[in-house]
């Protein structure tokens, strides 16, 4: 048994940290009381959502579940959407908790987190719509089981015209707004963006041949920024 008696609040959560070697616990556990985290939950209940830290956090509250908005989603929409890495945001979301965490996490005003994180559910519940999940394209079908964050991101600038975040926040909170009261007005971009990300991996035999590692890679990520930035 180890004891240690502080009143620094901090100390505790990096002593969780750091010596926690025989339990079971992930590193989105670890986290859940990293100050930053409680500030966004704090920053998302003015907006009226309820930013989970910890799974299962309200499961025994009176919430609507809609308005739950799970930290590791957000971490992997936000990764995925502003800083523009999908590959990591679909098949690396352990990053979202080590190497990215602070890129991530910080640095940013609440709207850009709670829009990335919409338009990646707004976005699979899309593709799940569009009768694209029982395709018989094989391609078709399984980019729309598997390349949600990648069409998240194209129908992102798509939709707003741009990668800037750092924004006024205003413009940001219509955005918001829109997403919110008009999901549907978004949909014209989903199915844009949707055919952008499968010419992008029609022209190389290599993605149609091996789809799932397509959409981890790097290269696929700055392709479609190449494909954004000279066609849109």
């Amino acid at each position: 048994m180890r004891i240690y008696e502080t009143h620094d609040t901090s100390l505790v959560d990096q002593i969780v940290l750091t010596t926690n070697n025989q339990n079971r616990i992930t590193n989105r556990n670890l986290r859940a009381n990293d100050q930053v985290q409680i500030d966004l939950e704090n920053a998302f209940n003015i907006h009226g959502y309820f930013y989970e830290r910890k799974p299962k956090q309200f499961l025994d509250q009176s919430v609507d579940s809609e308005r739950v908005l799970p930290n590791e989603l957000v971490g992997q929409s936000f990764l995925s959407v502003v800083l523009k890495k999908p590959s990591d945001g679909r098949g690396r979301k352990y990053k979202v908790w080590s190497d990215f965490y602070d890129s991530i996490f910080m640095g940013y005003g609440v709207e850009p987190y709670i829009v990335s994180t919409l338009l990646v559910r707004l976005c699979t519940r899309w593709l799940g719509s569009q009768g694209l999940t029982a395709d018989t394209d094989d391609t078709k079908r399984n980019l729309a089981k598997k390349g949600a964050y990648q069409v998240s991101r194209i129908a992102s600038y798509f939709w707003r015209g741009d990668d800037s975040w750092k924004i006024d926040q205003e413009i940001l909170r219509k955005q918001l707004s829109t997403l919110e009261n008009e999901p549907d007005s978004i949909n014209s971009h989903f199915g844009n963006a949707f055919g952008r990300l499968e010419s992008i991996i029609a022209a190389e035999p290599h993605y149609v041949n091996d789809l799932d590692n397509a959409l981890k890679s790097y290269t696929l990520d700055e392709q479609i920024n190449r494909s954004l930035y000279t066609q849109s």
